[in-house]
């Protein structure tokens, strides 16, 4: 029964990945992905999967953060610096993830 829970947890942490990534093309897209985030994170209990769920919030929070504070600062040279910087470290942080997902692993191991 474990591992049926834990193998539906994880088709959920593989769409919550899909939107936020999507979410760059289709409006709000991340969004649904990051309030599936919230409202499944509680299922995963104690379980390395649960890192996933809080990986995914923290992720879409600051990209959403670094977004806004690129979108507000575009006429200067630090607003285009900071949406490429943010798009890139929004991708490294959702392609390191999903590695780890596939290795059954947190993604704050080293």
């Amino acid at each position: 029964m474990e591992n049926r829970r834990l193998s539906a947890l994880k088709n959920v942490v593989i769409a919550v990945y899909i939107l936020l990534a999507v979410g760059y093309f289709i409006p709000f897209a991340g969004i649904i992905g990051v309030i599936i985030a919230y409202v499944k994170r509680a299922d995963a209990g104690e379980s390395w999967m649960q890192y996933h769920f809080t990986w995914l919030i923290n992720t879409f929070w600051v990209a959403l953060g670094i977004g806004f504070a690129g979108i507000v600062t575009i006429y200067f040279l630090i607003g285009w610096l900071l949406l490429v910087g943010g798009f890139v470290w929004t991708i490294y942080r959702l392609v390191k993830g999903a590695l780890r997902l596939n290795e059954e692993r947190s993604p704050y191991d080293f």
